[in-house]
């Protein structure tokens, strides 16, 4: 799922850009609870602690919501736009990172990982077996049921589908038009 590192790369660049004092196209900005940064690259400085901080060669980790989310509460009023959104979906993103990392690695945490995140999404005991050669692909071509909320099931909607919905209400949330 390679749309979990473009979502990484939403909250950083998101992030970075409303500590550097951007806003959206219909004029929302987060408050700030410091001074706005004097550019991109200073923000980068102060999100990182690290003076002469290069994103090209280095980067931050934005998997965790949680993590983000106590980030940006250090630099926003009330962690907004960050908080409320990320905190609502944490479960559903976190699941989502281990079904990636499924993908990467082939580590038998990694395998482990994806057998309590895909029976969480199919909404069966953790424990359950998947059977021999179930993969991240097969997972995100199920049908999506109550995990993703009440409405979905009715929609008869892939996992995969499933979590771009989520993706796109997020970035609505965090970057409003």
């Amino acid at each position: 799922m390679g749309v979990c590192a473009a979502w990484e790369d939403f909250l950083e660049a998101t992030m970075v850009r409303y500590l550097a004092n951007a806003e959206t196209d219909s004029g929302y900005k987060p408050p700030l609870r410091v001074g706005p940064c004097a550019s991109i690259p200073h923000a980068f400085e102060v999100l990182s602690g690290k003076p002469g901080y290069n994103p090209e060669e280095h980067y931050m980790a934005w998997t965790n919501p949680t993590a983000v989310v106590r980030l940006a509460e250090v630099f926003f009023v009330g962690g907004a736009p960050f908080k409320n959104p990320l905190t609502r979906e944490a479960g559903r993103l976190k699941h989502a990172v281990k079904v990636r990392n499924r993908v990467a690695h082939g580590s038998e945490k990694c395998k482990l990982d994806f057998r309590g995140s895909a029976n969480s999404i199919l909404q069966r005991p953790v424990t359950t077996s998947l059977g021999q050669g179930y993969r991240a692909g097969e997972l995100l071509c199920d049908t999506a049921g109550a995990f993703f909320g009440a409405h979905i099931p009715a929609l008869n909607l892939p996992v995969f589908e499933s979590y771009m919905r989520i993706y796109a209400q997020l970035a609505e949330e965090i970057v409003p038009r």
